[in-house]
């Protein structure tokens, strides 16, 4: 699912980066969906804790939307910061 939604995005014109991590937030959010939908629940089977202690319980799906947000959002900043910096230079080149 995150393959045909790789090649629509990237079809669509949109940066590399950008693509792979809508992707990939795509993918982890219809699996999560599906297990949803499926079970009634999200299977959650990666455990990091002592005893009681569980601060990090999650799944492929939720860590495929984490880093794809996170990548998206790196392509986008990064797009704003090479506008900005494009539309420095032509400004300081007029006021010359």
């Amino acid at each position: 699912m995150g393959l045909a939604v790789l090649t629509l995005m990237l079809n669509s014109g949109l940066g590399l980066l950008t693509a792979v991590g809508l992707s990939m937030f795509c993918g982890g959010s219809i699996s999560n969906l599906i297990d949803r939908i499926a079970f009634g629940r999200f299977v959650d089977f990666l455990n990091f804790g002592w005893g009681a202690f569980k601060p990090c319980i999650f799944n492929l799906a939720d860590i495929f939307i984490g880093v794809g947000l996170f990548l998206a959002s790196l392509s986008i900043a990064a797009g704003f910061l090479k506008l900005a910096a494009s539309s420095f230079t032509v400004s300081s080149r007029n006021s010359s």
